[in-house]
């Protein structure tokens, strides 16, 4: 007897105010933000590991005016499920 198991992934990423939608020079055009504490969250990950993958950029960083550090979206959906 053979199963076979389907599974599809929806992330829904909400932000109490406006949401932050900035320039990522690694990809290339405009995405979504996080800080990398949400980025800890939203992977699963915990705070060593965000910071590797910021190191090595698998993760895309930026920083806002304001100077505080953000990470794209995208590049952190490419490393979800991966906590190498």
């Amino acid at each position: 007897m053979e199963i076979t198991v389907e599974r599809d992934e929806v992330h829904i990423i909400r932000r109490v105010g406006q949401r932050k939608i900035m320039w990522c020079a690694e990809c290339g055009r405009e995405t979504q933000m996080m800080t990398p504490e949400e980025g800890m969250v939203f992977a699963g990950v915990n705070r060593h590991t965000v910071a590797t993958w910021i190191k090595t950029g698998r993760i895309h960083l930026t920083e806002t005016p304001e100077g505080r550090l953000m990470i794209c979206v995208h590049s952190a959906l490419a490393n979800q499920g991966d906590v190498t």
